[in-house]
C-alpha cells in the first residue's frame, strides 16, 4: 500500500529544522533527502521543490546554524569582538550535534558567504592596526582558528562499539613506558578523555571549556604580537 503524503504545508524552515534533527541523531554522513521526507511524512519530490539537491539543503543548514555567530555589538573593542565571535561559533556548533564537520567545510570553501562575518573580521583587524597589505593572511588566520579548535572538539566520533574503543585507548595508554616518555606518563592520568588524541568522547559529552578559553586568549595575544611586529617592519 502506498504511503499517503502529508497534507500539512511544508516550508523551508520546517525542512531545515527536521534536517537538523536528523543530523543530530545520525550524523552528516548518513543524512539523505529521503530520510527527511520520511520524517515529514511526505515524498522526496516535495523536498526538492524547496531545495534542488542535498548539497543545497546542507548549505541552507549551515546558513541557519551560522546565523547568530557574527557579533552584532558595534561598541566592542576588536579583541573583545573576536573573542565573542569565537565563543558564538563554538556555541552554535555545540547546540547542533554532528554539525562541526559540515560547518567547518562550508566556511573553508565558498559554499557559505555572510558579508557581515567577512566585513566584521576585516574591520576588527583594521581596528587592531593590521597593515592593509597583510589583511588577507590575517583574515585567513582568524577564520581557520575560529573553526580549528571547535571542529576538533566537536568532531564526529564513532558510536559503534564505543566501549571497546575506549578500552583499547586505555590499554594502549597503559603500555606507554615511563622510562621512554616520562613527561607523558606523568600527566597521562590528567589527560585521559580531556585531551586531543586521548579522548573517547567529544565536546558534546565532555566539553573542553577551559582549554577553549585558553586557546582564544593565546590566539588574541599572538595576533596582537604579530601585528605589532608587522608594523615595525619598514
Amino acid at each position: 500500500m502506498k504511503r499517503k503524503a502529508n497534507t500539512t504545508p511544508l516550508s523551508k524552515e520546517i525542512i531545515i529544522e527536521e534536517a537538523l534533527n536528523l543530523i543530530a541523531e545520525k550524523g552528516v554522513d548518513t543524512f539523505s533527502i529521503r530520510d527527511v521526507a520520511k520524517r515529514l511524512d511526505t515524498y522526496p519530490t516535495a523536498i526538492y521543490w524547496y531545495f534542488k539537491n542535498k548539497n543545497t539543503l546542507l548549505g541552507e543548514i549551515a546558513n541557519k546554524v551560522m546565523s547568530s555567530v557574527t557579533p552584532n555589538c558595534s561598541n566592542l573593542d576588536w579583541h573583545d569582538w573576536l573573542t565573542l565571535l569565537f565563543q558564538n561559533y563554538r556555541d552554535a556548533v555545540k547546540h547542533h550535534p554532528h554539525i562541526a564537520d559540515l560547518i567547518g567545510g562550508r566556511l573553508l570553501a565558498n559554499a557559505y558567504q555572510d558579508p557581515r562575518l567577512l566585513d566584521g573580521v576585516i574591520t576588527a583587524l583594521l581596528e587592531a592596526n593590521c597593515p592593509p597589505s597583510h589583511i588577507v593572511p590575517m583574515y585567513n588566520t582568524v577564520i581557520a582558528s575560529m573553526c580549528g579548535f571547535v571542529t576538533m572538539e566537536f568532531g564526529h566520533l564513532p558510536k559503534e562499539n564505543a566501549g571497546e574503543w575506549e578500552a583499547k585507548l586505555r590499554e594502549g595508554a597503559e603500555k606507554i613506558e615511563s622510562c621512554e616518555y616520562p613527561n607523558l606518563v606523568r600527566f597521562l592520568p590528567q589527560m585521559m578523555n580531556t585531551s586531543f588524541i586521548l579522548r573517547w568522547q567529544n565536546g558534546y559529552d565532555s566539553p573542553m571549556d577551559e582549554s577553549f578559553n585558553r586557546y582564544v586568549d593565546v590566539f588574541i595575544e599572538g595576533l596582537k604580537r604579530q601585528i605589532n611586529e608587522l608594523n615595525k617592519t619598514p
